[in-house]
């Protein structure tokens, strides 16, 4: 599992802005019989991209894996069903070298990372579940919708609620009226569970000096300590794969991986891209909300680089043929 150098990667992402760099050709995803398992390949195996993966084992033969964290790929392929999938650091490799024969990818990264894996895969007509949020703008939104078309290959979003029965009852017995005319939407979560707010980011020349000023007879020793922590997470960790379209920063335990990046507008949407696709599908379908003609936000403050520790959001929708004007409380 060779390492690819982030000078090498954004020189092959730069050339398309979105970041694809395996030959786009004309193959479309293999057509298989009912009865045949299509060949799986796993994109993020920690975290959600572990069920994500143990999900498809089920039904389909899973060829190949990676992981940006040597660490967790190679744990994955000890256990059953993973044990002969070959294991790879970068995503782009692994499809150079099996993009032929995968039919089915699942694609579990962190937020930024999901529109250009999964445009990248489409474009060798790999068929595509990626996690939400499908993408992080919308230009690469309506892109993956564009090349979707174009390829034919089968697309699903990772937002399990939303495959439950229950949502779907949910939405009927809206519609239906039971409730009387909806006029009012409150949600709300106990997230951010992980760290986010102004001012997070480190780096060593922050910290030293912080250490300094705090510690100065100890800070040679916190500060060496600290570089021998992050030494030993980067023995499995490509930090550059890992990065990848994001702007370069350093490395930094606790801060991003695993799992805190969702509080970084680089990598994440916060709590509300996080969790408001589970919590109000039911009321956005139902109701039909679309694009809303206000939006106030309260907020304890935020900065260039992390979202706000909590918010409160107010969205207006208009009234339409089928509904009163309704408000809606995040």
């Amino acid at each position: 599992m060779a390492r690819t150098t982030r000078r090498k990667f954004l020189q092959v992402t730069a050339t398309t802005g979105v970041g694809f760099w395996v030959a786009a050709g004309n193959r479309v995803a293999l057509s298989r019989s009912a009865n045949e398992r299509p060949n799986v390949a796993c994109i993020g195996v920690g975290g959600k991209g572990g069920s994500d993966a143990n999900n498809a084992a089920r039904f389909g033969n899973v060829i190949a894996m990676c992981d940006a964290d040597r660490a967790r790929v190679e744990s994955k392929g000890k256990q059953e069903g993973f044990q002969e999938a070959e294991q790879f650091i970068d995503y782009r490799e692994m499809f150079d070298k099996h993009g032929e024969k995968i039919d089915v990818a699942t694609i579990s990264t962190p937020d930024h990372m999901h529109g250009v894996q999964t445009l990248d895969a489409m474009r060798l007509g790999i068929s595509c579940y990626t996690q939400k949020p499908l993408t992080r703008t919308i230009y690469e939104a309506r892109l993956l919708a564009q090349v979707a078309a174009e390829t034919g290959v089968a697309t699903q979003m990772g937002n399990q609620g939303t495959a439950l029965d229950s949502s779907r009852e949910a939405i009927a017995q809206l519609q239906s009226g039971v409730l009387g005319d909806l006029k009012e939407v409150y949600a709300w979560s106990n997230r951010p569970v992980w760290a986010q707010g102004p001012g997070r980011r480190m780096t060593m020349e922050r910290f030293a000096a912080q250490a300094k000023q705090e510690n100065p007879d100890e800070a040679e020793q916190i500060v060496a300590r600290r570089k021998q922590e992050i030494d030993r997470a980067l023995e499995t960790l490509d930090w550059e794969v890992w990065l990848g379209i994001a702007p370069d920063r350093e490395y930094w335990p606790g801060l991003y991986h695993p799992f805190q990046w969702r509080g970084w507008w680089d990598f994440g949407s916060g709590a509300l891209g996080d969790m408001a696709c589970h919590q109000l599908t039911v009321p956005f379908v139902a109701c039909q909300l679309r694009d809303p003609i206000s939006v106030v936000a309260r907020t304890t403050g935020h900065d260039y680089d992390s979202f706000p520790a909590s918010s409160v959001i107010k969205f207006e929708y208009a009234e339409t043929s089928e509904r009163p004007a309704i408000t809606f409380w995040w």
